[in-house]
C-alpha cells in the first residue's frame, strides 16, 4: 500500500467521521436544550488532528486494518477534545471558537457547562464498544486534561517555562498521545507505549506552535488567554525576538524527539504520513 493510498484512506475516513459527528441525533442528548449547545461546535469541524492521528496510528499498528472500524473511536476522541474547548472558552472568557460564537456566549454559562459534560458522556458511550482498556485510557486522559486545566488556571501568566511545559503535557499532549496510540491499545499491540510517547512529544510541539502563532497574531493582548510560552520566556529575555527564538527551539526539540522515535519503528506508510504531520508542526528557525 503506497503512502498516497494511506493518506487517501485517512482523508476518506475523516469525511466519514464528520458525517458521523453531524449525524448525532437530538434523542441521544435526551432534550433539545442539551442537544443544541452540545453539538454547536460539531457542525463546524476544526483541524481534526486527533481523529487523523487515530487513523494514522491504526495503520502503523496494522497496515491492513479497515479504518472504518475506528470511526466511533475517533469520534469519541474528538468529542472529548470538543468538550475541553467548551470548558476552556468559559475559563478563558473567549467569545468565539472556530469563527462562531463560543457555546457559553450563544447559550449561556449553565448550558455550556452541561454541554461540555454531556460531550464527555457521549465520548465514553461511543468508546465503550472498544473495551475496558480503551475506556480506561480515555478516562485517564480526561483526568490529565482536567489536571492540566486546573494547573493552567492556577498559574495563568505567572508560570515558569517548566510549568508551562507541564501544562502543555497535561492539557494537550496527553490527548494527542492517546489519539496516536489508542488503536494500539485496542489491538493490545506492543507498539502502544512507543506510539503514545511519539504522540505526546508531537503534542507538546503542537501546543508550542499554536501558542507562538497566537502570540505573533496578537491574541494575547486582551489578557484573558491562558499561559503562553512566549510571554513566559519573554520575562527572562531582553526581547520578544529572543523569546520567540527560544519557543522555536523548544518546538523543534520535541519534534526531533518524536521523529527519532518514530523512525526507530518498523518502516511503513503510516510512519511516513506521521512524518508529514511533524514537518507541518515544526516551526522554521527563521520564523522569529
Amino acid at each position: 500500500m503506497s503512502q498516497y493510498t494511506v493518506q487517501s484512506e485517512v482523508s476518506s475516513n475523516l469525511k466519514k467521521l464528520v458525517r458521523r459527528l453531524k449525524s448525532i441525533d437530538e434523542s441521544e442528548f435526551i432534550t433539545r436544550k442539551l442537544y443544541e449547545p452540545s453539538t454547536l461546535l460539531l457542525k463546524v469541524p476544526g483541524k481534526l488532528l486527533r481523529p487523523m492521528l487515530v487513523f494514522t496510528g491504526s495503520k502503523i499498528v496494522d497496515k491492513d486494518t479497515r479504518l472504518s472500524k475506528f470511526i466511533d473511536l475517533a469520534a469519541a476522541i474528538e468529542l472529548l477534545h470538543v468538550s475541553s474547548l467548551v470548558h476552556d472558552d468559559i475559563i478563558d472568557r473567549s467569545t468565539t471558537r472556530r469563527g462562531i460564537k463560543a457555546v457559553h456566549v450563544k447559550y449561556g454559562l449553565n448550558s455550556a457547562l452541561l454541554a461540555g459534560d454531556a460531550l464527555i458522556s457521549k465520548a465514553i458511550q461511543l468508546a465503550a464498544k472498544y473495551g475496558n482498556k480503551v475506556i480506561n485510557k480515555i478516562a485517564y486522559t480526561a483526568m490529565e486534561m482536567c489536571a492540566g486545566e486546573m494547573l493552567d488556571t492556577a498559574l495563568r501568566n505567572n508560570a515558569t517555562e517548566n510549568a508551562y511545559l507541564r501544562v502543555a503535557e497535561l492539557k494537550s499532549a496527553s490527548l494527542i498521545g492517546t489519539s496516536f496510540s489508542i488503536a494500539a491499545v485496542y489491538a493490545k499491540s506492543s507498539m502502544a507505549d512507543a506510539l503514545y510517547r511519539i504522540g505526546h512529544n508531537f503534542g507538546i510541539a503542537f501546543q508550542i506552535r499554536d501558542d507562538v502563532l497566537d502570540f505573533l497574531e496578537g491574541e494575547e493582548q486582551d489578557g484573558v488567554k491562558s499561559t503562553n510560552i512566549v510571554s513566559i520566556i519573554r520575562k527572562h529575555r531582553s526581547s520578544t525576538k529572543e523569546a520567540v527564538e527560544r519557543a522555536i527551539q523548544l518546538n523543534n526539540k520535541f519534534i526531533d524527539i518524536a521523529e527519532k522515535e518514530a523512525s526507530a519503528l518498523q518502516k511503513n506508510k503510516g510512519i511516513g504520513l506521521f512524518m508529514q504531520y511533524s514537518q507541518f508542526v515544526r516551526l522554521p528557525n527563521d520564523y522569529a
